[in-house]
């Protein structure tokens, strides 16, 4: 099941076969503050984490990241912030 990402308003609009490309530090100030005030939201530090994954998982993530024109890292961003909000079902 596809989960839809709203991207910040405040981003040139996408035409059709346009790469929407959103950098790293807009997708991050966009999911920190999600449901924040900016307050908040500014006082949040970064922090680095590892993780392993399968070659192909990996793969999928880059095709699904680059048909959203962003990096790698601003999808994981993305995915699991909209997890933790609507949350997951694991079977």
């Amino acid at each position: 099941m596809a989960t839809t990402i709203t991207m910040p308003k405040n981003l040139p609009s996408k035409k059709k076969g346009e790469k929407k490309n959103v950098s790293d530090s807009d997708m991050m100030a966009f999911i920190a503050g999600a449901g924040k005030d900016a307050s908040e939201a500014e006082r949040e530090k970064m922090v680095q984490i590892s993780l392993k994954l399968s070659a192909g998982l990996l793969a999928d993530v880059d095709a699904a990241a680059k048909r959203l024109g962003i990096s790698r890292a601003a999808y994981f961003k993305a995915a699991v912030s909209t997890a933790v909000a609507n949350g997951i079902t694991l079977k």
